[in-house]
């Protein structure tokens, strides 16, 4: 028996889903992905040296390395930290609204370990 379930967009027969949309947006979403990958894991790992040299233990984490795990060695407490591009370069965001520029990882493991320790 077939059911159809109807949606605000199509009726799709249930067990027979539409094959995904292309857009060219997604397409261009892939190109230079391996650059911005590249770029995204050197700024992790820059923050990666401060948070050590503050006593954080870290490791990276996601698919690509693309998210930075940091700890603290003491409290346990844990937190992800992502590098993304912007219009006007790059940026650190972590938890609780913090953001700042990837010139700045001294800056920024000061404030994580402030969150951690």
């Amino acid at each position: 028996m077939l059911m159809l379930v109807t949606n605000c967009r199509r009726t799709i027969a249930r067990g027979h889903y539409p094959a995904p949309r292309t857009t060219e947006a997604a397409d261009v979403s892939v190109v230079g992905g391996r650059e911005i990958a590249e770029t995204r894991r050197r700024h992790l790992a820059a923050l990666a040296r401060e948070v050590e040299a503050r006593g954080l233990t870290w490791r990276l984490a996601g698919p690509e390395e693309s998210l930075l795990s940091v700890s603290g060695a003491r409290t346990r407490r844990r937190l992800m930290v992502v590098a993304t591009p912007s219009g006007d370069g790059w940026y650190y965001l972590w938890p609780g609204g913090g953001m700042a520029d990837v010139t700045q990882p001294e800056t920024v493991a000061a404030r994580l370990a402030q969150m951690l320790c």
